[in-house]
């Protein structure tokens, strides 16, 4: 029998073990059992997070733009348009107008989190789609100061989302194995991180990066969303989101075959 692995740190208890792979899968109880390395989603969960939104004084009002202010409203209230959308069009669009939507996200901690878990939440959670999930997280951003967080130089985005008859396992297994990548419009990326079944980070060929989550809803239905992050402008933005579109709606018949 080959020797072990010599450990690298402190194992952890049995009941550390159990909660560890409940959270992270298979790979970290392992790494939690033997003491060796934690995976990097297990190391990201660690990371510092951004510190929780402080409102600001009800004095910053006098700091918000003439054709930001309506009346005496609060400061959240006060925003009629962010990044050139109305409210008004914001709330026929999405149901929520900015005020809303800016207390909804404060409400979820959204300042904890980084663009592209903003973008997933309100994907997800929201049912909103690829455009406006994208509209109310970068208003959310700029209306709380983050936006310096994601600057220009980080590239462009592209992300779409689709509902699929098939379990979360199969979705993972259509990205994560080589032998199944017919669907795919690109198929020679590499598996960066993977995290079964639920998420998956993968290297483009144009050193773009794909992150893939999958959300189970039951047995037999799954919801998948891909954001392509740093592609070099907003025309390869368009490229990708039409080819991962295309790309879903393949994935969509060959799991249903």
């Amino acid at each position: 029998m080959p020797a072990r692995k010599p450990s690298s740190g402190k194992r952890a208890s049995k009941k550390t073990v159990k909660a560890t792979e409940t959270k992270f899968g298979k790979p970290a109880r392992v790494a939690a059992q033997r003491g060796g390395k934690k995976p990097v989603a297990w190391q990201q969960s660690e990371a510092p997070r951004r510190p929780a939104y402080v409102p600001p004084p009800s004095s910053a009002a006098a700091t918000i733009p003439a054709n930001q202010q309506v009346g005496t409203k609060s400061p959240s209230a006060a925003v009629a348009k962010i990044n050139g959308i109305n409210s008004d069009a914001l709330e026929k669009a999405t149901g929520k107008g900015w005020e809303a939507w800016l207390s909804t996200m404060d409400a979820d901690d959204a300042r904890r989190m980084t663009h592209a878990e903003i973008v997933r939440h309100l994907r997800t959670d929201y049912a909103l789609d690829s455009r406006w999930s994208q509209t109310v997280a970068v208003g959310y951003e700029q209306s709380r100061g983050l936006a310096v967080l994601h600057p220009a130089a980080h590239g462009s985005a592209a992300s779409c989302m689709r509902t699929l008859e098939a379990s979360a396992s199969d979705v993972f297994r259509a990205f994560n194995d080589p032998t199944r990548r017919s669907w795919c419009h690109e198929r020679l990326y590499s598996v960066q991180t993977a995290v079964a079944p639920r998420m998956l980070k993968l290297a483009m060929p144009d050193k773009s990066i794909v992150t893939v989550a999958i959300l189970r809803k039951g047995n037999t239905r799954s919801a998948v969303s891909v954001e392509q992050t740093k592609l070099a402008d907003a025309a390869s933005a368009d490229r990708a989101r039409s080819a991962w579109k295309q790309a879903l709606e393949r994935l969509a018949g060959m799991l249903d075959d």
